[in-house]
Parts: structure tokens; C-alpha cells; sequence
């Protein structure tokens, strides 16, 4: 059995109801195919980087699974069917990931638990600047 995480968009129209049943059905389809979930994570609905099918927000949903090498491409196949899924992204890992990414904050879906902060010092004018002798 090999780790993977499998991202999906899916569409920000769904009710909280048609989400959650989606949820259940994309687990479904990875137990049929011989894996198991091992964690389940739900950012919310957020604005994407561009638009795609005239719409600017998806629903972001992570799954950390275990499945046999050759089950992603039948969970493949039928999240493509699925009309509500707009992008997916299989993942392979060598060890599932500790810590949830990402949970709910003082009761408001998809806040940020335990984000790395940015590195201050890597942002400082001149250390990423090259030098005037080399460029």
C-alpha cells in the first residue's frame, strides 16, 4: 500500500448537503478500489487563483489515503465523470503528514491551525539580489 493525498475542487455552488454526500462518495470509491482513508481534510470555499468554468471559488477538499499502486487511476476515471469536481491532483507520499494541515478555528470553517509563518529574513532587500559583479 502506498500514501497519497488526493486535492480536489469541487464546484462552490454545492449545498452543504450535496458536499458532504460527494465526500462520501469519493471515500466510497477509494474503498472499492482497495484503499482507506486515513484522513480527511475540508478547507472551505476559497477564491481560486484563476477562473475556471466561468466560476472564481471552489471547494477545497484534501484526502490522505492508502491505496495499491494501480487504484488512482479508477478513482481517476470516475472523479473526470463527476460533473461536480472541477480540478483534482493525485500525490504521492512517503509518509503520511503528522499533524491535520489545516482545521477548524474558533468555529469558522477553513481557518489556519498551525501555518508556517513566512520566513522574514529570506524577504529582506539584498539577500535574494544577485551580486553586481556576477550579473
Amino acid at each position: 500500500m502506498r500514501n497519497y493525498e488526493l486535492a480536489v475542487v469541487l464546484n462552490p455552488e454545492l449545498s452543504d448537503d450535496a458536499l458532504t454526500t460527494l465526500q462520501g462518495k469519493v471515500a466510497d470509491w477509494i474503498a472499492a478500489a482497495g484503499g482507506a482513508v486515513v484522513r480527511l481534510d475540508y478547507w472551505g470555499r476559497r477564491r481560486l487563483a484563476y477562473p475556471i468554468g466561468k466560476k472564481r471559488e471552489g471547494a477545497y477538499v484534501f484526502w490522505y489515503v492508502q491505496m495499491p499502486p494501480d487504484a488512482p487511476a479508477v478513482v481517476e476515471r470516475k472523479l473526470r465523470i463527476e460533473e461536480d469536481v472541477m480540478r483534482f491532483l493525485f500525490v504521492r507520499h512517503e509518509e503520511m503528514p503528522a499533524a491535520p494541515v489545516v482545521a477548524v478555528a474558533g468555529g469558522e470553517p477553513g481557518g489556519r491551525v498551525g501555518a508556517a509563518e513566512p520566513v522574514l529574513d529570506a524577504l529582506k532587500p539584498g539577500v535574494d539580489e544577485p551580486d553586481a559583479a556576477t550579473a
